[in-house]
């Protein structure tokens, strides 16, 4: 187990401060005695161009979230609250040994050291903290909140959006059944692709890795399923993540792929039934 250090600084906007907040100061709990937090100032947020930014919480509301956890989780540790008016704030200051960040923003924790060596002082030990995903695979963000998809601990709000893309003959009613059975809170949106003709081996993995994220982008995840020389291949991809892909020969093994797929992505339904009996208002519906 790695040294405690004596200072940890964390930094962030803690809009609508939810599960992956918690989970971050947490971990700078963990890593030293005491800690600062660098919250983003208005300004500073403004210029981030943020999605759904009409609905971006105050500085002085966000800052409020913090101190309320902090004092009800960590009522005899010392802390620090810091406005963030730059990437840095105080994390490029003597003091300090630890930094944490989470995985989505390990480049900006990297970007930190990077300045405390320009400005002559000792990187920081880094602790890149796991994102903390909802019930439905995706990732807890301030983002999906003032989208209103989920709450403040990843519960769905709404049914989950599969975009469905083929080029596999009449495959989507199949597949559409198969997703379905498996998300009984559903809309799907389906896409239908030419099918590709003279592939090269492996141009159907390519395509159908393409299609699915191209469909991620405009739903919570998208299936595709691409036509190639050595079958069909099947993809799943949530956000910017392709989660797998998986060749079928039949129709058969295009739902075993599905399956395997959705099992990886942590979307079963085992989740789902959890999903259900705490979101009661939900329904399926189809689009």
């Amino acid at each position: 187990m790695p040294r405690r250090g004596r200072a940890a600084a964390v930094g962030g906007s803690f809009d609508h401060f939810h599960a992956g907040h918690k989970a971050l100061l947490d971990a700078a709990f963990a890593e030293a005695a005491s800690v600062g937090v660098g919250v983003s100032t208005d300004r500073f947020l403004k210029a981030r161009r943020k999605p759904h930014a009409d609905r971006l919480q105050g500085y002085a509301r966000r800052r409020a979230s913090v101190v309320r956890y902090l004092n009800g989780r960590y009522p005899s540790s010392r802390w620090w609250i810091t406005p963030l008016d730059d990437a840095w704030g105080r994390s490029v200051e003597a003091g300090v040994d630890v930094l944490v960040a989470s995985a989505e923003t390990a480049r900006g924790a990297r970007l930190v050291n990077a300045e405390r060596r320009r400005r002559g002082l000792r990187p920081l030990r880094l602790r890149l903290v796991p994102l903390v995903r909802g019930e439905d695979g995706l990732v807890v963000s301030a983002r999906r909140i003032r989208a209103r998809a989920i709450d403040a601990e990843g519960h769905r709000r709404r049914p989950l959006l599969v975009a469905l893309v083929t080029a596999a003959g009449p495959a989507h009613r199949p597949l559409s059944a198969l997703v379905t059975a498996a998300l009984p809170s559903v809309s799907l949106r389906r896409t239908r692709v030419p099918r590709p003709r003279g592939a090269r081996a492996g141009t159907g993995r390519r395509e159908s890795r393409r299609a699915a994220l191209d469909a991620a982008g405009r739903a919570d995840y998208g299936l595709a399923l691409v036509a190639g020389d050595r079958g069909t291949w099947v993809a799943l991809a949530r956000e910017a993540e392709v989660v797998g892909d998986r060749l079928a020969r039949t129709d058969a093994g295009i739902g075993e792929a599905v399956r395997a797929l959705f099992g990886r992505a942590r979307v079963d339904r085992k989740v789902i039934r959890a999903t259900t009996a705490r979101a009661p208002r939900w329904r399926r519906t189809s689009a």
